[in-house]
């Protein structure tokens, strides 16, 4: 439990840290105070308040500085609400778009054999629940969801 709560302590404040820099205008002061929002609706294992505040995020704000982190914790919060498809989808796509965070070393361990699996494009194993997932490719999430609701 130790080992849980240190790695809390380290990702809060991870959290806190990228977080400190000034916002270049109103409308990006935002997207934080959102991503605060969703984070403690997660922490409170709120999922499915904290997937539709992460989601809004991303839709709203697409380009924000807190992209990185939104899109973790969507697919986190996805896999917890038991989305294991949706949050191994997710999460493929935030190891491909940001690749060097440090957030990569804090995916769960089912999560990120999840990710292999559906990157192979092979079926992910049943849900505790007994649903089967077949695994397709990744879905756009923010800037690419946008450039693609255009069409």
């Amino acid at each position: 439990m130790s080992s849980l709560y240190s790695s809390s302590v380290f990702l809060a404040s991870l959290l806190i840290g990228t977080l400190l820099p000034v916002p270049v205008s109103a409308n990006d002061s935002e997207a934080p105070q959102l991503f605060i929002a969703a984070f403690n609706a997660y922490q409170k294992k709120e999922y499915g308040s904290s997937v539709e505040q992460m989601e809004t995020l991303l839709k709203k704000y697409p380009k924000s500085q807190v992209r990185d982190m939104a899109l973790f914790w969507l697919a986190k919060g996805q896999f917890r609400k038991g989305n294991r498809l949706e949050g191994a989808k997710l999460m493929a796509q935030f190891l491909r778009d940001f690749p060097e965070s440090p957030l990569k070393f804090a995916v769960d361990e089912e999560l990120r054999e999840l990710v292999v699996l559906y990157i192979k494009g092979e079926p992910l194993p049943p849900s505790p629940s007994g649903k089967k997932e077949t695994a397709g490719p990744p879905a756009p999430v923010g800037a690419a969801a946008a450039a693609s609701d255009k069409r």
